[in-house]
């Protein structure tokens, strides 16, 4: 199959010349991943160990895809992909993409809450609540922050928290 061709082949080359790998080529591996589900996976696992040789702008732009890979799937009705794009919010709070030039989407932070929420990691969207809500601009910190927090007080059965 061409993507593991692609992806053994990249794994071959040095770390001082994947700087030198085209820049269409880092956002056309995820893109494959849409058609090539079956090699989803292989290809998280190769980006996951390489985004460090990429620019964080261009790393983020791969897990974007990632996750639209995800998306996808899940709306065509295979919910283990929700558990893939789980992993793929926990890998981008690890790198430090989750954030651009220190800020947090309110919408992405909506959009974590929700998959957390879904997969019932309340212990995790709690935390990362608390540890990400000065992150976000400062006009839709206390709304953003407080909509999430009252839908995982409501999913967590706390009705009188939620309101």
């Amino acid at each position: 199959m061409f993507l593991v061709a692609v992806l053994d082949e990249l794994g071959k080359t040095n770390a001082n010349k994947r700087g030198q790998i085209p820049h269409w080529l880092g956002c056309t591996l995820p893109m494959l991943a849409l058609y090539l589900a079956g090699h989803y996976l292989q290809m998280i696992n190769w980006l996951d160990a390489n985004s460090q040789h990429f620019s964080p702008e261009e790393a983020s732009d791969m897990y974007d895809y990632a996750q639209n890979c995800c998306i996808r799937r899940i709306n065509q009705g295979d919910s283990t992909y929700l558990q893939h794009l789980f992993t793929l919010f926990e890998q981008l709070v690890a790198k430090g993409l989750i954030l651009d030039k220190g800020i947090m989407d309110h919408r992405t932070l909506k959009n974590m809450v929700t998959v957390g929420i879904r997969l019932k990691a309340y212990s995790w969207v709690d935390t990362f609540l608390h540890n990400h809500r000065n992150k976000l601009l400062p006009r839709y910190q206390s709304d953003a922050y407080l909509f999430n927090l009252a839908s995982l007080r409501y999913a967590q059965g706390e009705y009188s928290a939620a309101l």
